[in-house]
Parts: C-alpha cells; structure tokens; sequence
C-alpha cells in the first residue's frame, strides 16, 4: 500500500477526531441548555454528524480502491479490531484507538443528553396535558356561556 493512501485515511481520521471533539463540546451543552436552545445545539450537532459520515465515506472509498488484503486490514483497523499488523499500518491502528477511545467518552457523555431529552418529553406531555384540560374546561365553561346568553338555561327551567 502507497504511503499516501496510508497519510490520506489517517488525515480523515483525524479530521474525524477533531470533529468528534466539537460533538462532545456541543453535547455537553445540551445536558446543560434549556428548552429554546436545545433545537439549535442539535442542530449544530447533525452538521457534525454529517461531516463525519463524509469523512468515514471517503476513508470507505479509500480502502475499496485496495487490494483485498490491505482492505481487510484497513477495514478491520477502522472497525477497532485489535490485529497485528506491520508498521506501515501503525498511524492508522494508532488514529483508530484514539478515536475508539472518544466514541467510548461520548457515548458515556450522551446518557446526560438522552436523560434531557427524556426531561423534555416529559415536560411536553405535561404541558400539553395541562393545556388539554384547560381547554376542556373552557369549553366547558364556553358551553354555559353559550346557553345563559341565549337564553337556553333560563327556558329549560320553565
């Protein structure tokens, strides 16, 4: 395999690495944000998300361009796999335990943000309950209203 095949994945991965770092910065701030900001933090983090399929992507297409040895080490050194391999490979094996080691903090970290979202979900469905029972008991009021002025309550007494 070229050297620069070798330079190119572990230049994606650290790109990738970067951006998982802004993922878990913007993480960190849902766990912590209220309700109006919550859609733009998620936002943000769906650009990221995006980025990184991009980048995964690319390093896919690299690796399918090799003969099927080097794509079976490349793709098992991506996917995390603990193999020996030559030297050649070692940024590579190197990049992928760091960013093994960030997708294992982060995925720690989004417990916080799924408790969050769970919090919020909540709260919505009480407000919305509560809004619901309001309405009915507009509605309700709404519908004495209708009949006192119309005369209607007075006349079925009659």
């Amino acid at each position: 395999m070229s050297v620069i095949n070798i330079s190119s994945i572990a230049q994606y991965i650290d790109q990738k690495i970067v951006l998982l770092y802004k993922f878990r910065e913007i993480t960190s701030k849902i766990a912590d944000s209220d309700f109006d900001s919550l859609a733009g933090l998620i936002a943000e983090r769906q650009v990221i998300i995006n980025d990184i399929d991009n980048k995964t992507e690319k390093i896919r297409k690299i690796i399918a361009e090799q003969s099927d040895e080097v794509s079976r080490i490349l793709s098992k050194l991506i996917r995390f796999e603990k193999i020996e391999c030559s030297n050649e490979y070692k940024p590579i094996q190197e990049k992928s335990a760091e960013l093994e080691k960030l997708l294992i903090q982060i995925s720690e970290e989004e417990k916080a943000v799924y408790l969050k979202m769970e919090n919020v979900k909540k709260d919505l469905e009480e407000d919305m309950l509560k809004s619901n029972k309001s309405k009915k008991v507009l509605n309700y009021f709404n519908s004495f209203v209708g009949n006192a002025s119309s005369g209607n309550t007075f006349n079925s007494v009659t």
